[in-house]
């Protein structure tokens, strides 16, 4: 274990939350926050993290594509496979393992930012009020593109995933299509990580705050010296430490207000016509991935223009019975006829809010009359299957999902959200695992005529 890491991030939040953290914070069944207030220690053993079901994970990889076919060399694939056997190992047991091994001499960035990933998300899984261990995990690796040469390599490759968390039960949560992208270097003792980069909610979350806090510090990754990258991972450590606690803190009152008061917290809103949650579901089910991607070919992906998640929401929730809206300015429409965008007070072309996130949410906030009828609200768990959550970055959606199911503690209150959704394809996936702690509900309630 690289205790100088844990030790870090784990020291900074002691720091910045000591009091709200251990005082304020409702009761928890799952990790609590650490408390120490000196300078920065080595975290607890795993002995004393109550809550963790799972103390050790096994992962089980499997080449999906024969390592033949592209001509991939044993070692490159092995060095690859090692990397997600600790990072899930990681995840699943809620200890970091010792990634730097796979990486080679003079990578510090590169590596770094991996620890920083496996930090951060074991951070939120100890701090959450429910156990987000999980004792098995199977992944499976796509290889995509193979381009070797007399030194280096470089592999392109889908990653799916497989896991049941403790707080779930017999539930299991799938996640397919994460691309990755890996650059390697041969050595004598064999293949060592140059660089790698992935297309996922974690790894874009921390790397965009990587950079826009080299932009404040007025630094270049290319030029700055060794000092300079401790000093700006510091800095992104303490960040990440101070949004989790405080998006923590929020959720953790939000789940304490509704359980205590749900019949306060039924929808307001009537519609003409209702929702059928239940076909919306069903659509996601059909249309998300476990083992690969998925999309319905009557509709364009948008994978690679800023993602597919609510392209993938909107063909949901149309699929539950809620009719396009085209009457309005072009800013109050919800449409799919065609790719292009279009204003037309007519079945043609498509709205913004049909694929993008920030623009959903503007056409659920303002839209009366005619249409989709909805009811947006900060506590998301509220929500029922059929309802959509966004996850929000900086005061902006950032990602759309829909709720699969609702998991509920013995006590018949919510402990959980689970979500299926688009871009990286994931199925009765934890709303709390994709890194980002603040989330808004947007609940749909039907449509007028």
């Amino acid at each position: 274990m690289d205790v100088r890491r844990i030790a870090a991030i784990i020291g900074a939040a002691a720091l910045l939350f000591v009091l709200p953290s251990c005082s304020d914070s409702p009761e928890r069944n799952s990790p609590a926050t650490y408390c120490e207030t000196s300078e920065l220690q080595e975290p607890p053993e795993t002995e004393s993290l109550p809550g963790i079901k799972y103390r050790e994970t096994s992962v089980k990889v499997e080449y999906r594509t024969p390592l033949e076919e592209l001509g991939i060399d044993e070692g490159t694939a092995e060095t690859i496979a090692e990397y997600f056997r600790v990072y899930y190992q990681s995840l699943g047991s809620c200890e970091a393992g010792d990634i730097s091994s796979l990486y080679s001499f003079d990578t510090d960035y590169e590596r770094r930012l991996a620890e920083t990933m496996i930090d951060y998300q074991i951070l939120i899984r100890r701090n959450m009020d429910i156990d987000l261990s999980f004792g098995e995990c199977s992944v499976g690796l796509t290889f995509l593109e193979y381009l070797p040469s007399e030194r280096t390599a470089e592999v392109k490759l889908y990653v799916n995933h497989s896991e049941k968390y403790a707080f779930a039960g017999d539930i299991a949560s799938y996640t397919s299509g994460v691309e990755h992208v890996f650059r390697l270097e041969r050595a004598q003792t064999g293949w060592y990580i140059i660089s790698h980069s992935e297309i996922s909610g974690v790894y874009s979350l921390i790397s965009e705050k990587f950079d826009l806090i080299c932009k404040e510090k007025r630094l270049t990754l290319s030029t700055m010296t060794a000092n300079q990258l401790s000093s700006v991972f510091s800095a992104l450590n303490e960040q990440l430490v101070k949004e989790n606690d405080e998006g923590l803190s929020l959720l953790y009152e939000q789940k304490s207000e509704y359980n205590s008061s749900k019949k306060s917290f039924e929808p307001k809103k009537t519609a003409d016509n209702p929702y059928d949650a239940n076909s919306a579901v069903e659509y996601s089910y059909e249309w998300a991935g476990k083992a690969d991607m998925k999309r319905n070919p009557a509709y364009p992906e948008y994978d690679n223009y800023g993602g597919n998640c609510n392209n993938f929401t909107s063909q949901c929730i149309c699929a539950g019975g809620i009719p396009m809206d085209y009457r309005g300015d072009i800013y109050n429409q919800w449409k799919y006829y065609g790719p292009v965008v279009s204003g037309y007070n007519r079945a043609y072309g498509r709205s913004m809010s049909w694929a993008g996130v920030e623009e959903f949410y503007n056409y659920c906030s303002t839209n009366d009359g005619f249409g989709m009828v909805t009811e947006i609200t900060d506590n998301v768990y509220c929500a029922r299957p059929g309802d959509i959550v966004q996850y929000v970055d900086g005061g902006r959606g950032v990602h759309s999902a829909i709720v699969s199911r609702v998991v509920y503690d013995d006590n018949g209150d919510v402990a959980e959200l689970l979500i299926n959704s688009n871009t990286t394809d994931k199925v009765d996936s934890p709303m709390s695992i994709y890194g980002y702690t603040r989330f808004r509900l947007i609940r749909i309630i039907g449509w007028n005529n």
